[in-house]
């Protein structure tokens, strides 16, 4: 299979060109990094990387930007601002590909999904925050699962 994996060169999408490349002839794109450049935000961009990269029986999005923060500070723009990036973008991607998808594809269904964004406390964020003021610990008000354990 031909599969494409947007954000191949970040953390998730490494796994992922990782785990396919032993099977599959992967395509590896990304907004600096990979075989092919898209800035998923821009259609026009999305439509040069499809030309560019042709027929495909697959496609991985791990891309995408989103606010990092403290959901209760969270403003709307910044709520707006990852709708637009990660589901917005995502939908882009399988709109404007479905025609290039190959005849010999197992299914003419797509699959969006996102990934959870972590709260401030999370390890992305002290990968971020490394060697700032900023606690690494949640604050005493953190919510916890029924079980009594942090989500």
């Amino acid at each position: 299979m031909r599969i494409i994996v947007v954000g191949g060169a970040g953390t998730i999408g490494k796994a992922a060109v990782e785990t396919l490349s032993d099977r599959h002839e992967v395509v590896v794109v990304g907004r600096r990094s990979g075989t092919v450049h898209v800035d998923i935000g821009s259609p026009d961009s999305v439509r040069a990387m499809y030309h560019q990269v042709g027929s495909f029986d697959a496609l991985v999005c791990a891309a995408g930007d989103a606010y990092l923060g403290p959901f209760d500070s969270m403003s709307e723009a910044e709520f707006v601002f990852g709708i637009e990036s990660e589901l917005l973008s995502q939908i882009r991607l399988v709109l404007l590909g479905r025609s290039l998808i190959s005849n010999g594809a197992l299914s003419p269904r797509c699959r969006v999904t996102s990934s959870t964004i972590r709260s401030r406390w999370g390890p992305a964020y002290r990968s971020q925050t490394a060697g700032s003021t900023a606690s690494s610990a949640p604050p005493p008000s953190a919510s916890t699962t029924p079980s009594g354990s942090t989500p």
